[in-house]
């Protein structure tokens, strides 16, 4: 099947994650080992078991990223054309949502809420993402930035 693969990266292999047009989006998931994440050689972080990569691509069109792996590591690589024939229209808004509960649990003022509380706010939140450019209507009560920077100005 072309639309899922396997893939096993040991100690000095390096994967490259980037967005390369909306046909050659690939969502990855980290099903066993640890891996270091790089770009313009920092690093940014782990990633552990379970742990996705290439959301961000596909989102928001993010500057490419090196998964490096720390020994023995597999990683199951999922076409966003398979994701897309999965949860249909629905899947950006589910990455997006992902996005949003990984912020809210990092975040001083929510991280000491419990899953479900997180959940629950996610729950009444309208997510979406804004073109260069496009503004808010009026009336807004909050909004939070997921990525990216936003520009604010009093009326």
């Amino acid at each position: 099947y072309d639309q899922v693969e396997m893939r096993t990266l040991v100690r000095g292999d390096m994967m490259k994650v980037e967005r390369t047009g909306v046909e050659n989006e690939e969502l990855l998931l980290l099903v066993s080992g640890t891996v270091a994440i790089e770009a313009e050689g920092k690093t940014l972080g782990t990633m552990n078991r379970f742990d996705m990569a290439g959301d961000h691509a596909i989102l928001f069109g993010d500057e490419p990223v090196t998964l490096i792996p720390e020994g023995h590591t597999k990683v199951l690589v999922l076409s966003a054309g398979l994701l897309n024939n999965v949860f249909g229209s629905d899947f950006r808004r589910l990455l997006l949502r992902k996005r949003a509960l990984e912020l809210l649990a990092d975040h001083p003022v929510s991280k000491s809420l419990s899953n479900e509380q997180h959940e629950a706010m996610a729950d009444v939140c309208e997510l979406r993402i804004l073109a260069p450019g496009e503004q808010l209507e009026a009336g807004i009560r909050f909004a939070a930035c997921l990525h990216g920077e936003v520009e604010v100005q009093a009326t």
